[in-house]
């Protein structure tokens, strides 16, 4: 979970030998979202301008901007490692197809990673409830906003999938 650790994937590769990576992606317009409303998000140095939004904004920054870029970096820094990892040993997945179908896609991943099916977990998880908040960028960002994002993710955001 650990988002630092998207840069780290080929030390990571390197010294787990036998590892397997599932590489989760959201709606990069849902995590700018997201980022915008997180109380560490304003005083946190952002790794590749190596400012944080507080003084991104004061600068003159459109901190919609800030926010979708970030996403953009971290997925193409997550591509850049599992370049370099066998295909075999990576699965890839979508929030939302999990938010969607979390039995399913947690039955892929257990035996992507070598668990046998244990019903008891499996029994447990469809106690949990999974909160749909996928669409909600759609609802909340205002239509400057969303043009924003949209300029800055377009492309990685059709590279995913995601229309």
């Amino acid at each position: 979970k650990r988002i630092a650790n998207n840069r780290r994937i080929g030390v990571l590769a390197k010294a787990f030998p036998d590892s397997r990576f599932i590489d989760l992606t959201r709606d990069g317009r849902a995590v700018a979202l997201s980022l915008s409303r997180v109380d560490w998000w304003p005083g946190s140095t952002v790794w590749w301008c190596g400012d944080t939004p507080e003084a991104w904004e004061r600068g003159g920054g459109d901190p919609w901007e800030l926010c979708a870029r970030n996403w953009v970096e971290e997925v193409r820094a997550i591509d850049a490692g599992l370049s370099a990892v066998p295909a075999d040993r990576v699965l890839r997945l979508t929030y939302e197809g999990f938010v969607a179908e979390p039995r399913q896609v947690l039955r892929r991943i257990a035996a992507f990673i070598g668990l046998s099916e244990d019903r008891p977990w499996l029994a447990d998880v469809d106690t949990i409830r999974f909160p749909n908040r996928n669409a909600a960028w759609s609802t909340h960002l205002s239509p400057e906003a969303l043009a924003t994002i949209q300029s800055v993710q377009g492309s990685e955001l059709g590279r995913r999938g995601y229309s």
